[in-house]
């Protein structure tokens, strides 16, 4: 990767970061800001269109009961598409803190597509593929004698 593109997938990677803590905090104003109106979702079950078809698969996350969720994400390697815009390609793995007895670590990739908005990269096209589902016993919040916070809840 040349220099060039790597400073485009570190720019590529700080989007991709703010989406990830958003959809964990449940912040549908932040993952407003993160996309253009006319953005387009794609996942297994169809294409959306729209900044609302968009938010409202992060509003029904943060509307079902999901003790908390922590999105990491890898590998992010961005290039410039002859159209201008960027696509940034990306491994994630969620894990879902469902209540009761399991939690589900959620494996896939990103291949999103990015513009600049005010200097800032955008999503216009996110796409996101589900590889693996793996359900485990839920563990705990307890560390080494310390309280836990809630969950959503940071350390200051």
């Amino acid at each position: 990767m040349s220099a060039a593109d790597a400073g485009l997938s570190a720019r590529a990677a700080q989007l991709l970061y703010a989406y990830a803590r958003a959809v964990d905090e449940g912040d549908i104003e932040t993952l407003r800001q993160l996309a253009v109106p006319d953005v387009v979702l794609t996942r297994s079950d169809g294409t959306k269109h729209g900044i609302e078809a968009f938010l409202d698969l992060y509003r029904g996350f943060a509307a079902a009961p999901v003790l908390g969720s922590k999105h990491a994400i890898t590998n992010v390697q961005a290039v410039p598409e002859p159209d201008g815009t960027v696509r940034a390609r990306a491994y994630f793995q969620a894990a879902m803190f469902d209540p009761g007895e399991q939690t589900r670590l959620v494996i896939g990739q990103y291949s999103d597509s990015m513009r600049e908005v005010d200097g800032q990269l955008r999503f216009t096209h996110k796409r996101i593929t589900v590889e693996r589902v793996v359900t485990i016993a839920s563990g705990t919040a307890e560390f080494a004698g310390v309280t836990p916070l809630p969950a959503g809840q940071a350390a200051r």
